[in-house]
């Protein structure tokens, strides 16, 4: 039994699993009779009430509504994709990769095996899509911001906007250090940047031939830890390859950035998200 049917919307489910009896195929689990058909089922109701019936809605799902409370109920949906689903949370799902309406509460998409989330506040709808390389694509179709978290990195998606996510950023590795940590070195040195792509599937990506990039101003006094970078190049260094998915660009400072902070971003393309190290020079 899912929570309480009792308490649930009228609804015909004389077995009293949450699913609206029209489609229900058994122990919490629908099918609605569209083509190609909503699917899915509750793998945990985390202690709250799950109402699944039919939309009515020729063009979408189904209508998946939980009831008041705390926590997260979890779903799996459209053959495999894991739904969380925040109390009070009115949802409608349709199959043909996923499309997600939220009406209250908010949803949250897991891809990529758990690495990655697309999170879909309420009256906003989604289409996201995982294809069997393990690409995530999402789409804003209209309402509030989405947030696709992916690498650790989130990126926050407008209405009408889109983001193909390919692969995944492991960096930046030594000497650059992460976490809110101000790298400090001399301004006119070149500061080796270092990191590693893998398609969403852990592969390698060898074939990246550019990376950009860019470089804004930032307040010095935000710099709670620094630390000195242990090594600087020889010189400034277009792309580098380095094998195996590892690469490295050699950025050389300007002399100009004396006494100033920086917070760098790379785009090695491809749509992955990157960290934005921060950085605070010398004279």
């Amino acid at each position: 039994m899912i929570g309480d049917w009792r308490s649930l919307p009228s609804l015909t489910d004389l077995d009293h699993d949450g699913v609206q009896d029209a489609i229900d195929t058994g122990a919490g689990s629908f099918a609605d009779t569209r083509v190609p058909p909503t699917t899915g089922r509750t793998d945990n109701a985390g202690g709250l009430s799950v109402s699944v019936s039919d939309s009515l809605d020729p063009a979408e799902g189904v209508l998946i509504t939980v009831g008041p409370g705390a926590g997260l109920a979890s779903l799996s949906v459209c053959d495999g994709y894991p739904l969380q689903l925040s109390a009070g949370s009115t949802v409608v799902v349709t199959c043909g990769s996923l499309t997600l309406k939220v009406i209250a509460g908010s949803a949250r998409v897991l891809l990529i095996g758990g690495t990655a989330a697309v999170d879909v506040p309420a009256g906003t709808t989604a289409k996201v899509t995982e294809t069997p390389d393990a690409t995530l694509s999402a789409q804003n179709l209209g309402g509030g911001t989405i947030t696709v978290t992916a690498g650790g990195t989130p990126t926050n998606i407008p209405p009408g906007g889109a983001l193909v996510v390919s692969g995944h950023f492991d960096g930046f590795s030594q000497p650059v250090d992460m976490g809110g940590v101000f790298n400090q070195g001399k301004a006119g040195s070149a500061v080796p940047l270092k990191w590693r792509l893998t398609n969403a599937n852990g592969s390698p990506i060898t074939n990246l031939t550019s990376a950009s990039i860019y470089v804004s101003s930032l307040d010095c006094g935000l710099a709670v830890s620094i630390d000195n970078l242990e090594e600087v190049a020889a010189g400034g260094s277009g792309l580098q390859n380095l094998g195996n998915g590892y690469y490295q660009i050699n950025w050389k400072t300007p002399t100009s950035y004396a006494r100033s902070c920086k917070t760098l971003r790379l785009d090695p393309g491809k749509g992955i998200p990157t960290p934005t190290p921060l950085f605070k020079f010398v004279k």
